[in-house]
């Protein structure tokens, strides 16, 4: 399954609130949230690598990436466009 429509079935259903209990999961972004920007605004927000993972349904390569061994508590965001999406 893809990231994107997971975690959009998952804010839809309500259970990233549900399943920290947090003001921060409780703030997930849902359909009226929506960011709409062309892609040439995209393109220049973001690095080639993340555009092509965050809108083209992309993946990055196995283990490379640098939360793979994040431990803190904190909030995730977006990349994109910084909406906070759940809590660790």
């Amino acid at each position: 399954m893809m990231r994107r429509p997971f975690l959009n079935i998952l804010a839809s259903l309500g259970l990233g609130s549900a399943a920290s209990g947090s003001a921060i999961a409780a703030s997930t972004p849902t359909r009226a949230d929506k960011i709409e920007m062309p892609d040439s605004e995209w393109k220049k927000r973001l690095s080639d690598s993340a555009y092509r993972v965050l809108r083209q349904d992309g993946t990055e390569p196995p283990h490379t990436s640098l939360l793979n061994s994040e431990k803190r508590v904190g909030a995730f965001h977006c990349a994109g466009c910084d909406l906070a999406l759940f809590s660790s």
